[in-house]
């Protein structure tokens, strides 16, 4: 089952109870990580993004027999994301969220940060940090399509299927994005730019 395309794994969970169980057991796996990586990325919080990526799996479960594998352009990890992304907009603009927030900056940034050595990890931390906060400076549609783009490998037609827009709104989100990156970026002292061997 694991050499099945992700539309053949939904045609085929979609069609009975133990089908869907084995099919699932091979579809979870392939996107475990990189979805759980982008709602980390978004809530900035492990019990959090674990909780939302629990609740993405169970949206895509019970919305399951509605999928369209026939459909023109149809992608698993599109919809897939198109479900993280919304529940990742609904936990940002809601109020417990927005408490944590500040109480997070008021404490300070509490995710590792590792290098490769003391002095190059010193830059390299300064550089992540200064693009992460960036990033996260971006208005919320600017900073989807560059975390789905840059941080999950996404390509524009599936961004443009996991936020439901069409294909033109998510060059020109990005274009915008990397405008305004550009400017936040550029008046920083990021450190030397070293090669780490």
């Amino acid at each position: 089952m694991e050499e099945l395309s992700d539309l053949q794994l939904v045609a085929r969970a979609q069609a009975s109870p133990e089908a869907c169980r084995r099919a699932l057991s091979v579809l979870v796996p392939r996107y475990q990580k990189p979805l759980y990586n982008f709602i980390l990325r978004a809530v900035h919080g492990q019990a959090l993004a674990e909780e939302l990526f629990q609740e993405t799996l169970l949206r895509a479960f019970r919305a399951l027999p509605k999928f369209d594998t026939r459909a023109p352009n149809a992608s698993v990890r599109a919809w897939l994301y198109c479900i993280a992304v919304n529940l990742c907009r609904d936990e940002l603009r809601s109020a417990r969220f927005q408490a944590a927030r500040a109480l997070s900056q008021d404490l300070g940034d509490d995710l590792p940060h590792p290098g490769p050595s003391p002095e190059l990890s010193a830059h390299a931390a300064q550089r992540a940090r200064a693009v992460r906060h960036a990033v996260g400076e971006l208005a919320e549609l600017q900073r989807e399509v560059v975390v789905l783009f840059q941080y999950q490998g996404l390509t524009y037609p599936e961004i443009a299927a996991a936020l439901g827009v069409p294909l033109g709104t998510v060059k020109s989100r990005m274009h915008a994005a990397l405008v305004n990156l550009g400017k936040k970026l550029a008046s920083q002292d990021l450190g030397p730019q070293q090669e780490i061997a």
